[in-house]
């Protein structure tokens, strides 16, 4: 009973890990190009440049898909552990995964809170550059370097569990790589196109990371899958 309980929470963690990509998806990265925003600014603080993004009112609203993203994430970390944290190695790494998401969730909830705050403030004719400088160094920076920390971990989770070296566990560095690289935008504008990739690779792989969630089968006795969805007796 306990063992199909557990694997009934990784499962339910893999349904999480989907539900926070989609909101990020539709409403982190596709909510401002459906109210004509467009792209997002980085690495600017030019007053015309705010205004025109951010006085789009729609914008505040949509922010709103925070706290429930940190949720869900939360979620899909936790049973990413218990799913692949079953060997010291594993554990460890999904340990420090876990971890730096949790350090991540604050910054998911401040730049929730900021947009709306600086969709009004533009509304009221006021100036926003010195906040906008604070969200785009929090969330187009630090926040993707600790996620690349827990995208890296989680990836060398997966290389432990799996000695064939899966193709989730390759590409989760690559992954990794890319959201160090794209935390230099504040300072070093880069083309949105490079940004878009990174999102793009991101999306997919963490995508196929949470469907091998959903996949693990609940007669497993030991816990422990691999990214393919198959159980692997334990050593």
């Amino acid at each position: 009973m306990a063992e199909n309980v557990g694997a009934s929470w990784v499962r339910w963690a893999g349904v999480a890990g989907l539900g926070m990509l989609a909101l990020v998806v539709v409403f982190g990265i596709g909510g401002s190009l459906a109210v004509g925003a467009g792209d997002p600014p980085s690495g600017t603080t030019e007053a015309a440049t705010l205004r025109e993004y951010f006085g789009h009112a729609a914008l505040g609203p949509l922010s709103a898909w925070a706290p429930f993203g940190a949720i869900l994430g939360l979620l899909f970390f936790f049973g990413a552990r218990e799913a692949w944290g079953k060997n010291p190695t594993g554990h460890r790494a999904c340990t420090m995964a876990l971890v730096l998401f949790a350090t991540a969730t604050p910054a998911f909830l401040v730049e929730g809170a900021l947009v709306p705050a600086m969709v009004e403030a533009v509304e009221r004719g006021g100036d926003i550059g010195t906040w906008f400088r604070f969200y785009d160094v929090l969330y187009n920076s630090y926040l993707d370097i600790i996620m690349g920390g827990a995208v890296l971990f989680l990836s060398w989770a997966l290389w432990a569990a799996e000695p064939r070296r899966t193709w989730q566990a390759r590409a989760g560095f690559v992954v990794a790589g890319l959201h160090a690289a794209i935390a230099i935008t504040p300072w070093f504008a880069l083309p949105s196109a490079v940004r878009a990739v990174a999102m793009l690779l991101f999306s997919v792989w963490f995508g196929s990371v949470c469907v091998a969630l959903i996949r693990l089968p609940s007669g497993n006795p030991n816990g422990i899958v691999t990214p393919s969805g198959v159980p692997r007796a334990r050593a």
